[in-house]
């Protein structure tokens, strides 16, 4: 009886750990339709004709801000980023309009990478303090095109999440990866003036919609 009355409790005790662990963990869905980040950050346009993107996330699937940042706010104490894989910017012309494009530099997509760094450190001028941190989640960027007009370049893109896992932050389960599978990003930015052989870093803002697949 006592046996019995033991496993009942270890039983008990697994599933409510289990939901408990459940409810962490999947609290950063966000529904069809709505805002899972907003993000802020520099395209990096190098001498050689690649760009990449780095950023920080703002705003993050409702997440406070004692948990997205771990000071004042800021790049250099986000919790939070991004960074891209290498791509190129190929613009072109429709009448009056100039439009943009981007390909990836290797293989048939261009990805970007989320990281979670407990001990942020982030300097816009060095790229790779936005990916020394734990990986989180991949997406690959599959498709958008840009707009450059009165001084404006926005683009819109789709990005659909290839892999991901869950970290601990504060004492709390995130499943960063189970905020949503696919969104659609719109950045904007100055108006970009691509000049060859010449490095620049040209500030963006975005914002991810979720729009789920499944």
């Amino acid at each position: 009886m006592r046996l019995r009355s033991w496993i009942l409790a270890v039983s008990a005790g697994l599933v409510l750990t289990a939901a408990l662990i459940w409810a962490q963990a999947a609290f950063l869905r966000v529904g069809n339709g709505g805002v899972v980040a907003q993000s802020i950050g520099r395209l990096l346009i190098h001498a050689d004709g690649t760009s990449e993107i780095i950023g920080h996330f703002h705003v993050l699937a409702g997440l406070p801000q004692t948990l997205l940042f771990a000071r004042d706010p800021g790049e250099a104490s986000a919790y939070f980023t991004a960074r891209s894989t290498l791509f190129t910017i190929e613009p072109f012309q429709n009448g009056g309009l100039t439009h943009f494009r981007v390909r990836p530099v290797e293989g048939d997509f261009v990805r970007v990478r989320f990281y979670y760094d407990s001990t942020p450190d982030q300097d816009l001028s060095r790229p790779d303090t936005y990916s020394d941190g734990e990986l989180t989640s991949s997406w690959r960027w599959h498709s958008g095109h840009g707009t450059i007009t009165n001084g404006v370049s926005t683009f819109t893109g789709g990005l659909d999440l290839e892999s991901g896992g869950a970290i601990t932050h504060q004492g709390n389960l995130l499943e960063v990866a189970g905020i949503a599978n696919a969104v659609t990003i719109v950045l904007t930015g100055p108006a970009l003036q691509i000049r060859p052989g010449e490095e620049m870093s040209v500030a963006w803002g975005g914002t991810a919609i979720s729009s789920q697949t499944r």
